[in-house]
């Protein structure tokens, strides 16, 4: 990201921070939410551009963890990513398909979309994301007999099932016929893999 870019999308943080999403529909909130999020990750790496991991941001920050630390004020209130991710995304809508849209920068995660967030897109995007990384980002792997799939269900499993059973329903929900009738049938357990490279966004 050159500096006309990185100015454009300092921009763009400035814009979302003046408003107060409490003012908008549901929908229209989630969006915003989930725009301010992946804007402000995207903001950090190119910042502290190169770097290998977002692991990395320990160092960096002066042991101030990268989900934890301050970095905007909306409606008056300091937040971190992991308010926006923890406070505010998962309590308040319990909608699995949030964890489709937020893009926490390493291979655990979905891939950054091409287009942002509005009312009106919000959940047909989340859940094409879905189809995408289940089908064409090893977000779900099945070889050998045996079954891979990205930390992020792993990490926040409760979101999307009470156990593998229902979990491997979920998956399938989201694959592809041939992927999805394998998964129904699966009776092994499933391997949570984390990869915390960077995944390019």
């Amino acid at each position: 990201m050159d500096k006309n870019e990185q100015k454009r999308l300092s921009h763009y943080i400035a814009y979302l921070a003046k408003i107060d999403p409490r003012d908008y529909s549901r929908d229209e909130q989630k969006a915003y939410w989930l725009n301010l999020y992946n804007a402000l990750t995207v903001k950090l790496i190119s910042e502290n551009y190169p770097i290998k991991s977002i692991r990395e941001f320990g160092k960096k920050m002066a042991g101030s963890s990268l989900l934890t630390k301050p970095l905007i004020k909306v409606a008056d209130n300091p937040l971190s990513l992991n308010d926006i991710e923890n406070r505010i995304l998962r309590p308040i809508w319990k909608d699995h398909t949030i964890h489709f849209g937020l893009n926490c920068a390493n291979m655990t995660c979905p891939g950054l979309l091409p287009k942002a967030f509005t009312g009106e897109n919000v959940t047909s995007l989340l859940k094409q994301s879905g189809r995408d990384f289940i089908n064409k980002q090893n977000g779900v792997t099945l070889k050998n007999g045996k079954l891979t799939a990205a930390g992020v269900f792993g990490q926040y499993r409760s979101d999307f099932a009470t156990d593998d059973k229902m979990m491997l329903k979920v998956f399938a929900h989201y694959a592809d016929d041939r992927l999805a009738l394998y998964l129904l049938g699966f009776q092994g357990e499933i391997n949570y893999v984390h990869d915390y490279s960077l995944n390019g966004l």
